[in-house]
C-alpha cells in the first residue's frame, strides 16, 4: 500500500486482534470511498459541504445500496477478477567473516 503498512488481523481468542479484520477493511474501503464520492459530486456542483458522515453494517445488501456508484462498490459489483500470487522472501545468507593471514 505504498508507503504505509496496514497490519489486518482477527480478534482474541482467533488471534492477537492488532488490527482491523478483512471484513472491517472493507467496510472501511467502501465507506471512505463512498464519502469521497459525495465530496467529489458536492464539489463538481460546487454545493457546500462541511462534512460526510458514512455508516457501514455487515449486511451486504444494504452495504452495497448505500456505497452507491464509488468505484469500490462497482469493482466488487462488477465481479472482480483476484488473482493470487504467492511470494516467498528468502533471508540472505549469514555472512560469514574470515580472518585474514596476517
Amino acid at each position: 500500500m505504498g508507503p504505509r503498512t496496514l497490519t489486518a488481523d482477527e480478534p482474541r481468542p482467533i488471534s492477537t486482534d492488532i488490527g482491523p479484520t478483512p471484513g472491517e477493511l472493507l467496510l472501511a474501503a467502501l465507506g471512505s470511498c463512498t464519502s469521497m464520492t459525495v465530496r467529489a459530486f458536492a464539489d463538481r456542483h460546487s454545493w457546500p459541504l462541511d462534512q460526510v458522515d458514512v455508516t457501514v453494517r455487515f449486511d451486504i445488501k444494504e452495504l452495497l445500496a448505500v456505497a452507491g456508484p464509488c468505484p469500490v462498490q462497482r469493482l466488487l459489483t462488477k465481479g472482480a477478477s483476484i488473482v493470487t500470487v504467492p511470494t516467498v522472501v528468502a533471508k540472505p545468507p549469514a555472512s560469514r567473516s574470515r580472518t585474514l593471514p596476517q
